[in-house]
């Protein structure tokens, strides 16, 4: 009689790793090394801008931070004085 067969491995999950912005915009730093250790896979890049007019946001500027740039209202320098 033959032994049963392994099991099966878990399912596979995505992973979602947060850093700061120094660690992974223009893919290097942390997302470099990702995909260095998972030749591949699917690595995206999230990137968030602070800004303070979300009227002014201009992507074509910022679309080499990241596969998905996602701009977010800074805090006003009022907020943010002592």
């Amino acid at each position: 009689r033959s032994p049963p067969p392994p099991p099966a491995p878990p399912p596979r999950r995505p992973v979602a790793p947060m850093n700061g912005c120094f660690h992974s915009d223009s893919r290097i730093g942390t997302a470099e090394r990702a995909q260095r250790q998972l030749p591949g896979e699917r690595l995206v890049v999230v990137s968030f801008v602070p800004i303070v007019d979300l009227d002014s946001a201009d992507g074509a500027a910022q679309k080499k931070l990241g596969d998905y740039v996602v701009f977010t209202l800074a805090p006003s320098k009022a907020a943010s004085s002592p």
